[in-house]
């Protein structure tokens, strides 16, 4: 498994490693990540539009049956011709099924991953997923909306708890009533929070906001270039809030 990075991942995009047919990606920027899906989608198959070419799957449907990619991904198509395999990552581990397909090295046939965010060197990682590979390079994240009330109510879904989502009521929520869920979401979030798998955001003496993890602190958000950042404060000065 390699990590790349920076103009890497654009040498890549522009010229995919045949030897490299999974290929995960992952980052805070949801966009840019689904924007790279689609250029590796485009590139691995004629048509992206053909049902046949390109399989996709859901992440958490798939963790209940790990084995349906390595059968996806070895199947040979009946006309011929390349196939791709698009998944998008939810809160559940399929790790195994990548482990089986990586050591059986499919041939043309491409598999991306689209994740979320999570500090790719935090414990929580290896606590969750079962690659502990993909951990120590930094090739995991996941991303998540939850809430829970007195250990007995869980608040779970796409639904942000903003103005954006009610505004344009595009979004979806379950609102569960279960203490033995609930309970075990807290205790997960809980350890998530911890300083050793997260960043805390608190003001210094300044009044400025600055970003804590175990042993380290920073000015800025963590992971995030100046055009990223300047971006934002352009943004900040525009009469959208109803949308963020």
């Amino acid at each position: 498994m390699v990590a790349l990075r920076g103009k890497e991942i654009d040498a890549f995009l522009a010229r995919p490693d045949p030897s490299r047919p999974i290929i995960l990606l992952y980052g805070p920027d949801a966009g840019l990540v689904r924007e790279r899906a689609d250029a590796l989608m485009a590139s691995a198959v004629d048509d992206p539009n053909d049902p046949f070419s390109l399989v996709r799957m859901d992440g958490d449907e798939l963790a209940a049956e790990p084995s349906r990619l390595v059968d996806e991904a070895m199947t040979v198509p009946l006309f011929g011709g390349r196939r791709a395999i698009r998944i998008r990552a939810g809160s559940r581990s399929f790790a195994s099924g990548i482990d089986t397909l990586a050591e059986m090295q499919p041939k043309d046939c491409r598999i991306v991953i689209e994740a979320g965010e999570l500090r790719p060197d935090a414990p929580a990682c290896q606590h969750w997923v079962a690659s502990r590979a993909a951990c120590e390079q930094g090739a995991v994240s996941l991303h998540s909306k939850a809430v829970v009330f007195d250990r007995e109510t869980l608040f779970i879904g796409s639904f942000n708890v903003n103005l954006r989502s009610i505004y344009l009521n595009g979004e979806t929520v379950l609102i569960i009533h279960s203490p033995e869920l609930a309970t075990a979401v807290a205790e997960d979030i809980r350890y998530a929070m911890a300083p050793e798998n997260s960043w805390q955001v608190s003001l210094d003496e300044q009044g400025d906001l600055v970003w804590q993890s175990t042993g380290e602190q920073i000015g800025h958000e963590p992971g995030v270039g100046f055009w990223r950042r300047a971006t934002s404060r352009f943004l900040s000065w525009l009469p959208i809030e109803k949308y963020l």
